[in-house]
């Protein structure tokens, strides 16, 4: 996964800051199934095997 707003201003993502957040944002040029988002999006995509922690730098 890939910070939405960071893929935005950095241009490794197709789409606008009023997106962000919302799953707007999509990634490109990355390697498969990589994802543009934010927590709302980290927190469902880890939904169905949630791990104790989640640790972001």
């Amino acid at each position: 996964m890939i910070y939405d707003r960071y893929a935005v201003r950095r241009k490794p993502a197709e789409g606008a800051l009023k997106q962000c957040g919302k799953g707007g944002v999509k990634a490109k040029g990355m390697v498969a199934d990589v994802q543009a988002g934010g927590f709302p999006q980290l927190y469902a995509a880890i939904a169905p095997n949630a791990p104790d922690f989640a640790i972001t730098l």
